[in-house]
């Protein structure tokens, strides 16, 4: 997914807020830029800065197991 921050972060997208509504939220986010997103953000000193996101979801389940063996 592209996100687009606002204001300095000031102003929060939400359709990355609400991308996961199962009541545990993320687990792994990746935020990355390019050439053509950085240059977006000089331009308009950082008012605008256009991120692709990829995210997972938390299941609920941790992949380290339990502490009691």
């Amino acid at each position: 997914m592209t996100a687009v921050v606002l204001g300095w972060g000031a102003v929060e997208d939400p359709q990355v807020a609400e991308a996961c509504d199962r009541g545990f939220g993320m687990d792994r986010v990746r935020a990355r830029t390019n050439l053509g997103y950085d240059l977006i953000s000089v331009i308009t000193l950082g008012f605008v800065r256009p991120l692709d996101l990829s995210y997972r979801c938390y299941t609920g389940e941790s992949p380290v197991g339990s502490t009691r063996d």
